[in-house]
């Protein structure tokens, strides 16, 4: 006897031998073990994580299950005279099993296949389990077994446990082992399943963003110029405008897509390099509001402060707004919390511009409520409402800052903005170092292409000589 911790779990059945050898057979399974992926972080296993894992009942094991289990659980267990106890209550009387790698790796296999069949998946779902990337493709982000898998290739040139494991699975369904009515109408276990479901869903998503990025880039291969995707039509007018202000003598060296809204250029932040490779060569930029939605879409770095462009991991150069100084003076005013800053494209003018286009009739805000950011975070959304209220009191115009604009204005107020007595650098000064970057990167871009071409000129040259 000896003590020990709740890091060391201590497995006492009070049942049956056969039902404990079924039992060690499910606990060592890989069904069992990628469930508890799902739930366990780091390498202890404590008692409300066990407490959690989908480990079948006794009662699962009919005699037909049991006489499948019990006897390669116990030639897979007793190997050496010390476990002779488990080979009496087994009813053995004879020598320990000879240790045979190549056996016991079939008899696992053939376990994996059927706790699998008993779990109610299904054949390709079993294939995700053993590995994912066979399944989604090479570039899915998902890992289940990669140890194993890289240990194999490299011992035995092959992944061996995801060819017996199938190779076991095929043969049970073809010799009668797994019924067949199992196999069409899986109910059991449905933890399992239910992870198996969520990750559908995950790799679903993913087939849309690309799907989403092909319809965007499609739009952009339409036009002989690089690609610079907003988030709205208001956004094109006024970064067209923004460009003449300071460029008047420039013509517009891309053309400006509307994406439809920050939620259709998600597709543009897609990380991986299957993304990358749907961009191929194309030139293309992507530019969004300075808020939680767009901050999610950049990776880390100085990116997420605004006004600086940076090329992400799947080739798009990617710029969020920069904050102006009128605005954040506004929400340090009142103590809101950075992160749920809405630096949209409306707040990149100031106030009091905005207020005139009020007056003109060209703009309008939402009164009842204030910015979505704020909203989704209680204490935000009490500081901005209150804060919004004392600034309409006082007729303050940096309550415009807090105040949603009227979805149906913002077409007429980036046209108003865009009107030559108003289309000059004081109006779009929030978009001086976006701009120039625009430029670095494109000039960047020429100027490397200039010595990729000449060095293939020189190639050609001399290969001429």
């Amino acid at each position: 006897m000896c003590p020990t911790d709740d890091s060391i779990s201590l497995l006492l059945p009070h049942v049956d031998p056969s039902f404990a050898a079924c039992l060690i057979g499910a606990l060592n399974s890989l069904v069992l073990d990628y469930a508890a992926q799902q739930k366990i972080g780091g390498t202890d296993i404590r008692k409300y994580s066990i407490a959690q894992l989908p480990v079948p009942d006794p009662n699962t094991f009919a005699p037909p299950e049991a006489e499948f289990i019990v006897p390669r659980v116990f030639e897979l267990s007793f190997t050496a005279e010390d476990l002779a106890p488990l080979a009496h209550d087994l009813g053995y009387d004879g020598p320990p099993f000879r240790w045979d790698p190549n056996r016991r790796a079939l008899l696992k296999a053939e376990l994996d296949a059927y706790f699998a069949y008993l779990y109610g998946l299904s054949r390709d779902e079993l294939r995700y389990i053993l590995d994912p990337k066979e399944v989604m493709g090479a570039d899915y982000p998902s890992e289940t077994f990669r140890v194993l898998k890289e240990n194999e290739i490299k011992t035995y040139g092959e992944y061996r446990t995801r060819r017996l494991v199938l190779d076991a699975w095929d043969r049970f369904a073809k010799d009668g082992t797994f019924d067949p009515a199992h196999l069409q109408d899986p109910t059991h276990f449905d933890v399992v399943r239910r992870a198996l479901v969520e990750t559908r869903g995950q790799v679903g998503a993913l087939e849309r963003e690309r799907d989403e990025l092909l319809a965007l880039l499609k739009r952009s291969d339409a036009a002989p110029l690089p690609a610079l995707f907003v988030e709205g039509e208001n956004d094109v007018v006024i970064l067209t405008a923004a460009w003449q202000a300071y460029f008047p003598t420039e013509p517009l060296p891309v053309t400006i897509l509307a994406a439809g809204g920050t939620r259709q250029m998600g597709s543009l932040a897609g990380r991986g390099a299957a993304l990358r490779q749907l961009l191929g060569d194309r030139l293309v930029f992507a530019l969004a509001d300075n808020d939680r939605e767009g901050r999610a879409l950049v990776e880390v770095g100085r990116t997420r402060l605004g006004g600086e462009w940076q090329q992400q991991s799947n080739g798009i150069h990617w710029c969020l707004l920069a904050p102006t100084v009128e605005f954040e003076q506004a929400m340090r005013r009142f103590g809101i919390d950075v992160a749920y800053w809405p630096f949209t494209i409306e707040n990149a003018f100031p106030a009091a511009l905005r207020r005139q286009a009020i007056a003109e009739g060209t703009y309008a805000v939402e009164y009842a409520t204030v910015q979505p950011a704020f909203l989704e975070d209680p204490a935000t959304a009490r500081k901005a409402l209150a804060a919004a209220h004392q600034l309409d009191l006082a007729g303050d115009d940096a309550a415009l800052y807090f105040r949603p604009p009227v979805p149906e204005t913002k077409i007429a107020y980036a046209e108003w903005l865009a009107a030559p007595a108003r289309c000059d650098r004081a109006t779009f000064a929030a978009f001086a170092s976006i701009l120039e970057g625009f430029r670095t990167v494109l000039w960047s871009q020429d100027e490397s292409k200039k010595v990729m071409n000449s060095s293939r000129t020189a190639h050609y040259e001399v290969f001429q000589r």
